[in-house]
């Protein structure tokens, strides 16, 4: 797996909350990226299976789909930074 980090302005939040990313729960990875619906702004950048291990630096790889949406909603107008684990380049 890479490990990718992607800055995510406000704009990347409302994105990933409301224009077709999905988080699902996963056994043992962290949640993963389960849909990315054509024509979002990340597709390209977030590809389905990416586990969202960190938000601005706190390891989110124990977190809930639920625990994530809800970190995303609290820093809805902040600029955070989004790392991920991925097998693509």
């Amino acid at each position: 797996m890479k490990l990718m980090m992607l800055l995510a302005s406000p704009l990347f939040v409302f994105a990933l909350m409301y224009s077709g990313i999905m988080v699902a729960n996963t056994r043992g990875w962290g949640p993963a990226i389960h849909t990315i619906r054509p024509g979002s702004p990340m597709h390209g950048k977030l590809f389905v299976n990416d586990i969202i291990a960190a938000v601005n630096d706190v390891d989110t790889r124990e977190y809930t789909a639920e625990m994530i949406t809800q970190v995303m909603k609290d820093t809805v107008n902040e600029e955070r930074k989004i790392t991920v684990l991925s097998t693509h380049s």
